[in-house]
């Protein structure tokens, strides 16, 4: 009985620390989304609104991967850190990363499979205004596949080691950056979808180097 108070205590406690990051994550996640659409829309009306929608197969396709590679890795490097594996875990860790990368590199080849992709789509080359603004949404945001990789799985790395706090800072940041980078390309510089998918591209890289500058200080305060 004692025992089972303790994890029962101890899921609490992690419950309650973990909580709040990731309620803070999924709000700048959703705040980025809606900028997205607001600003295009604004802009460009129902053909950028409607480039953007059409690229969200896309981000489904790479959100599958980057979340599970994410997910079970994490899971496995937390495990076997918990077993004093800590060689086996910094291996686990690698591999995964190692992996998604490549993978995140692969997906730029389909770049030429674009006109048939667009088509399923939705975006016939019939319809020159709305398949050129969306194969240049999709381009951009298809030669940024490793990023998203890198900073999804980054951030679910981070919270299994007890870094939430972190994970939710540079996820936080970097989409408020997407979401300012979005009015300054859009609205001010006129830079149209292009103007957009650059957003969501730096908002990533600027998640990721506070994920590594983060990891850094930590490291430098155990030494």
């Amino acid at each position: 009985m004692r025992k089972q108070k303790q994890r029962d205590h101890f899921a609490g406690s992690m419950l309650a620390r973990g909580m709040a990051p990731c309620m803070i994550s999924a709000l700048g996640l959703a705040a980025a989304d809606m900028a997205d659409a607001v600003v295009i829309g604004r802009r460009m009306g129902e053909t950028g609104l409607a480039a953007v929608s059409l690229s969200l197969p896309v981000f489904m396709v790479i959100n599958l991967f980057m979340h599970g590679f994410g997910s079970g890795g994490s899971i496995r490097f937390a495990r076997l850190l918990g077993e004093g594996q800590e060689k086996e875990a910094q291996k686990s860790f690698s591999m995964v990363m190692e992996t998604a990368v490549a993978m995140g590199i692969l997906a730029i080849v389909e770049r030429l499979l674009l006109p048939e992709l667009l088509g399923i789509l939705g975006a016939p080359a019939e319809n020159p205004e709305l398949y050129q603004a969306s194969r240049t949404y999709v381009q951009i945001i298809v030669m940024g596949t490793p990023l998203f990789f890198i900073s999804y799985i980054l951030q679910y790395y981070l919270r299994n080691d007890d870094l939430q706090r972190l994970a939710g800072f540079g996820f936080t940041v970097g989409n408020g950056a997407d979401i300012l980078l979005n009015i300054l390309l859009v609205l001010v510089l006129h830079q149209g979808v292009a103007g957009a998918a650059w957003a969501t591209l730096a908002g990533q890289l600027i998640t990721i180097f506070i994920f590594l500058a983060g990891l850094c200080r930590e490291n430098h305060h155990l030494r």
